[in-house]
């Protein structure tokens, strides 16, 4: 019997490529602690903050993604990964839970505390699938450029914070208490970093069509995210929506990060 041993250059390679997901996994943990120190106050603004997220990461998507994914693959492809990519969170937020709860935020101020206690585990088992593909995204998009997809991760990490904020106000909204709400919160945006590992296992076996139209389908499920929050902003039931803010704040978030990835790819 032979063993494979784990050399130091093996070590660095692996704590490189962790690198990144493990940045976007800090952002989640502060949004966590965000939301569970200052709850009541936070849980009345957070539309505005996923707002701002939201218009980052539909510039992230159309000036960083799919420029970078549509350079190893054809139109067609282009267009059949990102259908693939919208309709795969569409099924799972229909039939099973929202994905991202971010994306749920109209649901999370709204409803009362008994509704989420019986979807809790359901949110857990969804949100981890999430995350962990969020940590297989950056790892390959790193791959796909040969060299540090900065646009992708910046786009990932300021969604991360309402991200990471939603989510341990769900918990807590479900009757957790703060502690527990926080561990469970920050267990499952860890598995950032587990799908970041999964990434680095199975990036060298991928060839770049491949790693093009995996891009495609994280592209199509950040097309779904943007329009499902958009959904769940104009559909607000509050005594005074705040319609044109959530507009004003998303496009300024949009205009100003596109700015920077544009310049950044020039």
């Amino acid at each position: 019997m032979t063993m494979t041993l784990i050399t130091i250059g093996d070590l660095t390679s692996i704590r490189s490529a962790l690198a990144h997901p493990a940045v976007a996994t800090l952002f989640a943990f502060g949004g966590i602690l965000l939301g569970a120190v200052i709850r009541k106050v936070v849980r009345f603004h957070v539309s505005l903050l996923v707002a701002a997220a939201i218009g980052t990461l539909l510039a992230v998507t159309l000036y960083d993604v799919l420029p970078d994914a549509k350079q190893f693959i054809t139109w067609p492809a282009l267009l059949i990964g990102c259908a693939s990519g919208y309709l795969l969170l569409w099924v799972i937020g229909r039939y099973v839970y929202h994905v991202c709860p971010a994306c749920a935020i109209n649901e999370l101020c709204e409803n009362p505390v008994h509704q989420f206690s019986s979807t809790a585990v359901m949110l857990m088992i969804t949100f981890g699938f999430h995350t962990a593909m969020d940590g297989v995204s950056i790892v390959f998009g790193d791959d796909l450029l040969g060299r540090p997809d900065v646009g992708l991760l910046f786009g990932i990490s300021i969604h991360k914070i309402p991200e990471g904020l939603a989510l341990v106000l769900l918990l807590l909204g479900a009757g957790y208490g703060r502690k527990k709400a926080i561990l469970w919160a920050a267990g499952m945006e860890a598995m950032t970093l587990a799908g970041g590992a999964l990434g680095y296992c199975f990036v060298g076996s991928i060839s770049t069509l491949w790693l093009g139209i995996l891009f495609a389908h994280i592209a199509g499920g950040f097309l779904y995210m943007v329009v499902n929050t958009f959904k769940g902003m104009l559909t607000q039931h509050n005594a005074a929506p705040r319609y044109a803010l959530h507009v004003l704040v998303s496009s300024l978030s949009f205009i100003s990060s596109s700015l920077v990835l544009v310049l950044a790819r020039s």
